[in-house]
């Protein structure tokens, strides 16, 4: 077969207009040529968009230049941009809580709080107000309901907390709260509690299970809150309390009114064993042992503990056991705190305590008895630890409190109600002699 070299036909190169003179088509009812592109094991046709053969010849050279120099995926977007690749879509906010939950390796309380400080990060961020948010945004005409702002909130995406925007975030927070030292403090601690907790849900134990399970999710480079230093400036409990009168003002103002009976359980409960507030609100019966005076702590078809060190044995007071034992008798349902609430757990997305008109109505109690903290039904477990830190030692305190780690115990419940002085302060006092002179 004659070759078109011994024919005295003249090739071309590749990148030469005339190469394509001769495979430039216009078939059918076509007006404007067209060509089929071959480059590393892919063919394309590409419309040329010209009824003049040499200018459809002279694009076809620029295509083929293109898939060389640029390759398949440039070169679709410049020529051909519906068929090139889409970007992938970027992560909301809203597709990540929904993968991290969907992974079940993490507990509900404990997602919830992730939750809620990432969507608190970006709604700010964003500029995004909810009706009931707190300081100046509260009330506001351009506020959103809460449902509302939960999906303007998760339809942003994660490329909007970048470290560098995140970090403006927190200085404006901070700044929120004015010049007071102690208001400054509760700002950082805040925003630093913020950050950690949204920045968990980037831990390389999810991201691991999350890109392995889930390819399809993309992650902003770098990864919100990524290179972010928070630190918690920890201001130990000092107690102001004194526990002896606020339990004999509960036995003569509580605990024989039938109307205010729960309330002082939960005293009770907070004071003396050191129970969270979702403890004593999902605690049972049957995980009482009133014979044996002892609360047992342990995940139930309504409670997830805090951690594996959270479930264990809590002692009772003998007095308090004997007191337990008669309200048992009286019982009308499996809770130890009576409440008209349904035990609706799980199917709320905040945090939901059955007991909760109880725990307000203490709270306020609690106050005019001159527990002033901003958690007072909280800072009753604080003061079992200091009293227990105090008579026990530290790691008493770290047994009754659950703690993971005794680190925690030193750093939030050290205080100790005891006078500690060196004791030469008695050479200061000038002898009776010399006084009666």
């Amino acid at each position: 077969m004659q070759t078109k070299e011994a024919a005295g036909v003249r090739r071309f190169a590749k990148t030469d207009y005339r190469h394509w003179l001769e495979r430039v088509d216009m078939p059918g009812r076509c007006l404007t040529f067209g060509v089929h592109l071959s480059y590393r094991g892919r063919r394309m046709r590409f419309s040329l968009e010209t009824a003049n053969k040499d200018a459809a010849a002279k694009k076809a050279a620029r295509l083929y230049l293109s898939l060389v120099a640029k390759g398949w995926d440039e070169t679709l977007k410049q020529f051909r941009p519906e068929k090139a690749p889409k970007p992938p879509s970027p992560t909301t906010v809203g597709l990540l809580l929904t993968a991290v939950q969907n992974l079940a390796e993490v507990r509900v309380s404990t997602l919830r709080a992730y939750s809620q400080a990432i969507r608190t990060i970006a709604s700010d961020v964003a500029a995004i107000r909810s009706k009931h948010a707190r300081g100046k945004s509260k009330g506001r005409a351009d506020s959103l309901n809460t449902e509302e702002w939960r999906r303007a909130v998760d339809a942003l995406s994660l490329d909007l907390l970048s470290p560098a925007t995140v970090a403006d975030w927190r200085r404006r927070y901070i700044e929120r709260a004015g010049d007071a030292p102690d208001a400054r403090r509760r700002a950082e601690n805040s925003a630093s509690a913020l950050i950690r907790n949204a920045r968990s849900l980037f831990s390389k134990r999810t991201l691991r299970t999350l890109l392995e399970t889930m390819p399809e999710i993309v992650l902003p480079d770098p990864l919100p809150f990524s290179g972010m230093e928070v630190s918690q400036k920890v201001q130990s409990y000092k107690s102001r309390v004194d526990p002896t009168a606020l339990v004999n003002a509960g036995l003569a103002e509580l605990a024989g009114n039938p109307a205010k009976l729960e309330q002082f359980k939960i005293l009770m409960l907070g004071l003396l064993c050191g129970l969270r507030k979702a403890e004593v609100d999902t605690l049972q019966w049957r995980q009482v042992d009133v014979v044996g005076g002892t609360i047992s702590i342990e995940t139930t078809e309504h409670f997830q503990p805090k951690s594996h060190e959270s479930e264990a044995t809590v002692a009772l007071d003998e007095g308090l056991a004997e007191m337990m034992k008669e309200w048992k008798k009286k019982a009308t349902g499996p809770f130890v705190i009576e409440s008209q609430q349904k035990p609706n757990y799980h199917k709320r997305k905040n945090a939901y305590y059955r007991a909760n008109v109880h725990f307000r109505r203490l709270a306020v109690w609690l106050k005019a008895h001159g527990v002033d903290g901003r958690k007072p039904i909280h800072q009753l477990r604080k003061e079992c630890g200091s009293i227990i830190a105090t008579s026990s030692g530290i790691l008493a305190a770290k047994s009754v409190l659950r703690h993971s780690t005794i680190d925690i115990t030193a750093k939030f419940y050290a205080d100790h109600k005891k006078r500690v002085t060196t004791g030469l302060g008695s050479l200061l006092v000038p002898p009776t002699s010399a006084l009666e002179s």
